[in-house]
């Protein structure tokens, strides 16, 4: 019996969003296709989730129409419409933010006391206290997670000549794991990320590269953190693609039915690991937001 309905991962659908990276003044881009802004409803501002989420965080105000900054507190920018998509800017925020108050391990001298000529591990050597201001990341987090859930079943069709290639859904909360994300990556993505794999681990630098870019934003430079803390890789032959940053084993993975969705030739879900903060939810969106341009430009054939 013919199937009814399209799904992501086995058919392709014009766009209806996309993420894009901004490297300089490292910012996350969302395009909305503008037959999409036009065709979905605004969110009430007494909308249960967006009063559950103002009374969770105690964010000011919240606009759910895509004609205007979206969202909570002005969080995602609106610019000006180009190539019938509306764009919303996201800086990515400072998250770690240097004190004036001296370093209680090492008094403020910037020295490790035990080993000489070490920095403080507790204050990277710069001798002063840090504070963690994760307000603007929480607004990010808790507008994508509204727009995300706005845009999970577009009601109808698009006319974008090219498909949507991923998709992303995220939650914030205050409880351990509580910036997860997951989402689909489509056929067409598959099969590209199928075309790069070489053997072994091939890295997809750019991803990789973006994600460093906004992790270090967000939380500052650190000898500590190394370049491999950063990795996003196709390990096997169908187009698997696994992605770590910073944490507990935090990074992003094919979901359950992955190897089975793969093998017989469609897209499949990807599912996340620790992800416990909503910087690390930015760094790994932004991995995925180089992704998409770096597909986007790559891809030449839709076809199935």
């Amino acid at each position: 019996m013919e199937r009814q309905f399209k799904t992501i991962t086995r058919d392709s659908i014009p766009c209806w969003y996309e993420l894009s990276w901004q490297e300089k003044e490292p910012a996350i881009i969302l395009r909305v296709h503008q037959d999409f802004v036009e065709s979905a409803p605004p969110i009430k501002q007494d909308a249960p989730i967006a009063i559950g989420l103002k009374k969770d965080f105690g964010f000011k105000k919240f606009t759910g129409s895509l004609n205007e900054n979206f969202g909570f507190d002005d969080a995602l920018e609106i610019l000006s419409p180009k190539d019938e998509f509306t764009e919303f800017l996201i800086k990515i925020p400072e998250i770690k933010k240097v004190t004036q108050k001296k370093c209680r391990s090492c008094g403020g001298t910037g020295k490790d006391e035990f080993r000489a000529g070490e920095k403080c591990l507790t204050c990277d050597g710069k001798g002063r206290e840090f504070d963690f201001d994760f307000e603007k990341a929480e607004t990010i987090s808790a507008s994508l997670t509204v727009f995300f859930l706005l845009a999970m079943h577009p009601e109808k069709e698009t006319s974008s000549p090219v498909p949507q290639l991923l998709t992303v859904q995220t939650t914030i909360n205050r409880d351990i794991g509580g910036a997860s994300l997951w989402g689909e990556y489509t056929l067409h993505l598959r099969k590209w990320l199928a075309s790069l794999w070489q053997g072994g681990q091939t890295p997809i630098l750019e991803m990789s590269r973006a994600m460093q870019t906004a992790y270090t934003k967000m939380f500052g430079p650190s000898d500590y953190i190394k370049d491999y803390a950063f990795r996003a890789s196709v390990d096997y032959e169908w187009g698997w693609l696994n992605v770590d940053c910073p944490g507990d084993a935090c990074g992003l993975n094919p979901g359950h039915d992955a190897e089975y969705d793969m093998k017989h030739g469609g897209g499949y879900k990807f599912t996340c690991h620790n992800v416990d903060n909503t910087g690390q939810q930015l760094t790994l969106l932004a991995g995925l937001a180089a992704l998409h341009d770096l597909a986007r430009k790559e891809i030449k054939n839709y076809e199935k």
